[in-house]
């Protein structure tokens, strides 16, 4: 003999069908925004190191200017226009350099807005989350 479902237990089975299905959307929603944190994160951290080599780099090139700079003395016309272009070959790089520092910081603010807001949407998320654990394990009672 086989039992018929009434309407209310229907509706109830019904809904908490619809709870754990919210569920899984849900915590799909949660892991792929937790792989986007982590990407970014990942692409925050090489910025930062890329900034650091720029800014040693930088350092470097401003220790060798300023040698040159603070030289004092007598050059033949051929070795003094060396010296010249060396000094403005290490202008132009420091420039340039510059630059890519400025690129990349601007680079690792726009990653750390990006992942100001991708952590809201997981808070979110998991609030959401939370509400329907809850209400599943209500009606389970």
């Amino acid at each position: 003999m086989q039992s018929r479902r009434t309407a209310a237990t229907a509706t109830l089975s019904d809904g908490q069908l619809m709870l754990h299905c919210l569920l899984k959307i849900k915590d799909r929603r949660e892991d792929r925004l937790r792989r986007q944190m982590a990407e970014l994160t990942r692409q925050r951290v090489q910025t930062e190191v890329m900034q650091r080599k720029c800014q040693a780099r930088r350092d470097e090139l401003m220790q060798l200017l300023n040698q040159i700079l603070t030289w004092s003395g007598t050059l033949l016309a051929n070795a003094l226009m060396e010296q010249k272009q060396t000094m403005g070959g290490l202008f132009h790089e420091e420039h340039s350099l510059a630059l890519q520092q400025r690129s990349l910081l601007d680079a690792q603010k726009r990653l750390q807005e990006r992942l100001n807001v991708l952590h809201q949407e997981l808070i979110i998320v998991m609030k959401k989350k939370e509400k329907l654990k809850e209400l599943l394990s209500n009606e389970c009672y």
